[in-house]
Parts: structure tokens; C-alpha cells; sequence
């Protein structure tokens, strides 16, 4: 059975537009995505633990809307991440080697990984402002991002800047 390819992979897409800070989703509704950075949980202390689940607590208390949180995780090559760079005369080429070695011992130990972490804040219009156009969503998602941002940068969860800027 052969299959046929009609259309293109936007139609697979629940996308309409995408902004520069913001994407339209089909029926209207508008999604800001944020990267947050990650945080290495597991070489915190006790208290320090306690305080990131504690800040988690309350950072998802406050909000006024739903989140979505996704992580994406996949496997590096370590073999790619022990690649010479060009020589640049400085004192990071004599840091190459060993970071060469540290990396090939890392990966003969454990399985290295790139997290990646991002906040999907979503605006759906009321449907009491059925006339809004596209400006004015686009400053509400706005502004439900920078709240977001705010709060989810700020918490006590380790991170202390957004890699977006």
C-alpha cells in the first residue's frame, strides 16, 4: 500500500500564526513559550531542597491560570562535546585537552544529557470581548508572559535569569 502525501506539515500544525513573542493556535487562542533554566536538584542540601519545593508551592498557588510545563530531554554525544575547536591563542586552548578527557570519563560513568525546560503560558480571549483584535491579544499574552516570567524566574528554584534574554 503506498501512501500519499498531500498537503504540507503545517496542516499538521495546530498553528495559525506565529508572532515575535507569541503563537496563534486554531480557535483563536494565543500561547507565549518561555525556556526557563534548569537547576541541578540533587547537589542542594537538605534545606535548600525544602526551600525550592517550598518556593514551587507557592509560585503554582499564586497563579491565575494554567501553565504547561514541558521538558525535553535528550542523549549527547560525547564524542561531538570532546571535539577540538578552532585554536583561538588564548588560555582556552590549554583547557581543551583536559576538558577533552573530563568529558570522555563523564560519559564512560553516565549517560550525558541536555534538559531543556519551557512554560507554555496560554491566553484564550473572554467571551465577553468578542471584538478585540489581534493587538490587543497580543498585549494580553504579553503581559501574562511577563507575569509568568517574573514569578517563574523569581522563585526560589535556583534560577535567576531567563536564557531568552
Amino acid at each position: 500500500m503506498t501512501w500519499a502525501r498531500r498537503g504540507s506539515t503545517q496542516g499538521f500544525l495546530p498553528l495559525e500564526t506565529i508572532g515575535p513573542d507569541w503563537m496563534r493556535v486554531r480557535g483563536g487562542g494565543l500561547r507565549a513559550v518561555l525556556e526557563c533554566p534548569t537547576l541541578a536538584f540533587g547537589l542542594k542540601g537538605e534545606a535548600e531542597q525544602r526551600a525550592v519545593i517550598d518556593g514551587w508551592a507557592s509560585l503554582l498557588n499564586s497563579l491565575s491560570h494554567p501553565l504547561q510545563v514541558t521538558i525535553r530531554s535528550r542523549r549527547l554525544d560525547p564524542v561531538v562535546l570532546a571535539l577540538p575547536q578552532a585554536k583561538c591563542g588564548d588560555a582556552r586552548d590549554e583547557l581543551r585537552a583536559p576538558y577533552s578527557r573530563l568529558v570522555e570519563e563523564l560519559a564512560g560513568q553516565r549517560r550525558l544529557l541536555d534538559r531543556r525546560s519551557y512554560v507554555v503560558v496560554p491566553f484564550e480571549r473572554p467571551a465577553r470581548q468578542p471584538g478585540a483584535g489581534e493587538a490587543e491579544d497580543a498585549a494580553a499574552i504579553a503581559q501574562r508572559a511577563r507575569g509568568s516570567r517574573s514569578r517563574w524566574i523569581s522563585a526560589p528554584c535556583g534560577a535567576n535569569r531567563d536564557r531568552g534574554n
